[in-house]
């Protein structure tokens, strides 16, 4: 058997590194953003809105800027009394949470036992009317 040179030994390593990490890459998907692309919707080009933030009970005043009509950035809305274009880390990271894997899809609603079942939207809002006509002018709704 032949002894390995350095030059050849370094090819050998190049190669198996080469596979190595071709092995581990995740296949490429293509993402196809719309079957019937809005006409309001040029791929590429940021929309921005206004919007509020709900992570805590202060509802700073936000700008999102969604591509192909999905939020990707959050940002302070300048003209906002109460944020002044400010928006805190909570505010920042909410925009994780659109893109959870395990965020729930549907309402749940706590059962007799305390554990969250699935329901409708349906069925959700009827057990909320239900549950504001008893309270009979004992609640406050704000908005």
């Amino acid at each position: 058997m032949s002894e390995l040179d350095r030059r050849d030994f370094l090819k050998l390593v190049g190669v198996g590194a080469g596979a190595a990490a071709a092995a581990c890459a995740e296949p490429v998907e293509k993402l196809v953003p719309y079957v019937e692309q809005p006409e309001s919707i040029t791929p590429g080009i940021a929309v921005w809105y206004a919007s509020t933030c709900t992570e805590c009970p202060a509802a700073c005043g936000l700008h999102v800027r969604t591509r192909e009509g999905r939020p990707v950035k959050l940002e302070g809305n300048p003209d906002h009394p109460i944020n002044q274009g400010k928006l805190c880390a909570r505010g920042q990271a909410s925009l994780g949470r659109t893109y959870l894997p395990d965020r729930y899809a549907q309402p749940m609603v706590a059962g007799a036992d305390g554990i969250l079942e699935a329901s409708t939207w349906d069925d959700t809002t009827a057990r909320l009317g239900a549950k504001l006509k008893s309270a009979r002018g004992r609640t406050w709704i704000l908005g």
